[in-house]
């Protein structure tokens, strides 16, 4: 399993380099066939000019790091994703994780290896629930503003999945572009398009429990943009009822599926797959 793994990045020169150090090392010892692109989204030169000497550093120890993408401008943190996807030529999976450290480096290899026995319609998605002794820190408005959020997505996309913005997602990639003609959304909400995309697609998301913990210096500013992520949902909504028009199969269950169930025929499925992954 080849996989291209994007890292979002804008003005992220304090937090990124130690992330890398660590990640880096880690996926070699693992003996993951998995690249790492950079994608600057529009920082200011001297941040994108770091980056830059930042990979080409990096590159001349770890072969799998490609030369960083940066862009022009500031696209939002969904548009950079999706510009470092657009580069997955020859690639079976696709995945980003976000650039602050958050998501632990076993974490990153233990979905990543995960991907390599699920079936090529499935979409791993890393999600942050405490459970089967998971550690996710958290402060508790996050947390709050965090589950509101949830409801809204609930309500507007119909999904079951419990965390559609935790930053560690793995999807193969003949099932990206398939739904990227759908795909416009460039800010934070474009998680919840994805994952409506892939719901309406009838693509299995798989949700595993990881650890998770805050990191300071945030890029999100819970009031604005979540008032901003909000607007998005109805826009998602609106886009998603014109899918649902379209000839494209779907498969839904018809009740909410206990944790630890396997159901590779559905569109969102908790499997308790943090206790068994290597």
């Amino acid at each position: 399993m080849r996989c291209l793994l994007v890292i979002p990045a804008f003005h992220e020169s304090r937090r990124l380099p130690a992330y890398l150090r660590a990640l880096l090392p880690g996926l070699e010892r693992a003996h993951l066939d998995c690249e790492v692109l950079i994608v600057d989204d529009g920082s200011a030169p001297e941040e994108a000019g770091y980056i830059r000497d930042l990979a080409e550093t990096l590159r001349a120890i770890f072969p799998r790091v490609r030369e960083p993408l940066c862009l022009p401008r500031n696209r939002g943190k969904g548009g950079a994703v999706r510009a470092g996807w657009d580069l997955a030529e020859e690639c079976d999976w696709v995945g980003f994780v976000d650039a602050d450290g958050a998501v632990p480096v076993h974490e990153v290899i233990r979905l990543l290896t995960l991907a390599t026995v699920r079936p090529a319609r499935t979409a791993i998605f890393g999600s942050r629930v405490r459970m089967l002794g998971r550690r996710v820190e958290r402060s508790t408005l996050r947390h709050l503003v965090g589950r509101f959020f949830a409801l809204l997505v609930s309500f507007a996309v119909s999904s079951r999945v419990y965390d559609s913005q935790c930053g560690l997602k793995i999807l193969p990639t003949s099932v990206l572009r398939r739904i990227e003609p759908w795909l416009r959304e460039t800010g934070f909400c474009f998680d919840v398009e994805i994952l409506a995309a892939l719901e309406t697609a009838g693509v299995a998301v798989e949700e595993v429990a990881i650890d998770w913990s805050d990191v300071p210096g945030t890029k999100v500013r819970l009031f604005r943009d979540t008032w901003r992520m909000a607007h998005a949902l109805l826009r998602i909504a609106r886009r998603r009822r014109t899918w649902m028009s379209s000839n494209v199969p779907t498969s839904r269950p018809t009740r909410p599926l206990p944790i630890g169930t396997i159901a590779p025929n559905s569109s969102c499925s908790w499997i308790a797959s943090a206790r068994r992954a290597p």
